[in-house]
């Protein structure tokens, strides 16, 4: 099963196969992306866009490199912990990032 935060790693993984370019982008305005052809088929499509291999570059240029896989630990990822003052109530209402630019509803 794919969650949310699997869909966003991947997508994250994605976003950095991408290139510096298009990764900067998004990071100053997230709606450039939709400019993008791929991101405009994958919408047409209702297809995720993911880069699931992406993630595991380290782990598997650590392995050829050494012979050896990574410990285990050193996969996980910490998060910080939210802050429980803070009010995750969006008011969004389910508006996709795209919403606007003809990419969703």
């Amino acid at each position: 099963m794919t969650t949310a935060s699997t869909t966003f790693d991947y997508f994250r993984g994605w976003l950095i196969a991408q290139g510096r370019d298009v990764f900067e982008s998004a990071v100053a305005a997230s709606d450039a992306l939709t400019e993008l052809p791929i991101v405009q088929a994958s919408a047409a499509d209702g297809v995720d866009l993911g880069g699931e291999a992406m993630l595991g570059i380290a782990w598997n240029a650590h392995t050829l490199a050494t012979g050896h896989e990574l410990p285990a630990s050193s996969t996980s990822i910490r998060y910080p912990e939210l802050d429980p003052t803070w009010n995750l109530d969006f008011d969004d209402h389910g508006r996709r990032i795209t919403s606007g630019h003809g990419l969703a509803p």
